[in-house]
């Protein structure tokens, strides 16, 4: 179902009535732009004689490339300071686990002499020496 002709939009290009009224605005606006562009190139046409261009361009290219290198350095540096914190924190992990270890092993030989074997048949829980299959296979051999 179409609407009524008084309601579709036209599909063609807009009508010269509402052309006329924004002419007088583009023409305004393409004459802005052309004495702005005018005057942008007359600055610089004017620059040579009060800055030497080339010894600008130069010093620009010169101090970026001293910044990258800067950068390059910096980033460098703050990788050899995170190897060293990396490091650092690997030597007291093993340390700390070396420690962990030792009193496992001391503190476990102390109990399994008080303790002593456990009972044929009886259900044991896994010990960290102990593979982990041999506690699934005694759970299952056993009867309850």
């Amino acid at each position: 179902m179409q609407a009524p002709r008084s309601q579709r939009r036209p599909s063609g290009p807009p009508s010269r009535r509402s052309r006329r009224g924004g002419g007088l605005a583009l023409m305004v606006m393409g004459l802005a732009w052309l004495l702005a562009g005018g005057g942008v190139l007359f600055g610089l046409s004017q620059l040579p004689s009060r800055l030497d261009t080339l010894l600008y361009f130069s010093t620009a290219l010169g101090n970026i490339t001293m910044g990258l290198l800067q950068l390059g350095s910096g980033l460098l540096q703050l990788s050899g300071a995170l190897l060293l914190i990396l490091a650092a924190v690997a030597g007291l992990m093993l340390m700390l686990g070396g420690v962990l270890r030792l009193s496992r092993l001391l503190l476990g030989q102390r109990r399994s002499r008080r303790q002593g074997p456990p009972a044929r048949g009886a259900s044991v829980a896994h010990r960290p020496g102990r593979p982990a299959s041999t506690y699934l296979l005694d759970a299952i051999r056993s009867p309850r």
